[in-house]
């Protein structure tokens, strides 16, 4: 959860106590339905010039780079995307 606020107008404990709160609220998530969409991604060329330096700093190949950039599956959400990532490429 990403949460903004202005801690000019709330302090941060009482906003850690409204929060607790909210949370005592809401009841246990045990399941969260979820599909698998699979989004074609284009590398090398014009979409992907710097390939090659991302391989070559993780000492992998282009091709490599390519087959599964996250390391793993995503979860998305909200219009957002949290990443299960077990180890990323650097950038």
């Amino acid at each position: 959860m990403l949460l903004h606020y202005d801690s000019l107008k709330i302090r941060t404990a009482d906003l850690i106590s409204e929060l607790k709160k909210a949370v005592e609220r809401v009841s246990e998530v045990t399941e969260v339905p979820s599909r698998l969409i699979e989004l074609p991604v284009k590398y090398k060329g014009k979409w992907g010039p710097d390939i090659g330096f991302i391989g070559e700093q993780n000492g992998v190949t282009e091709d490599e780079v390519g087959e599964n950039p996250l390391g793993n599956d995503s979860l998305g959400g909200n219009g957002g995307i949290l990443h299960r990532i077990s180890s990323t490429y650097a950038t």
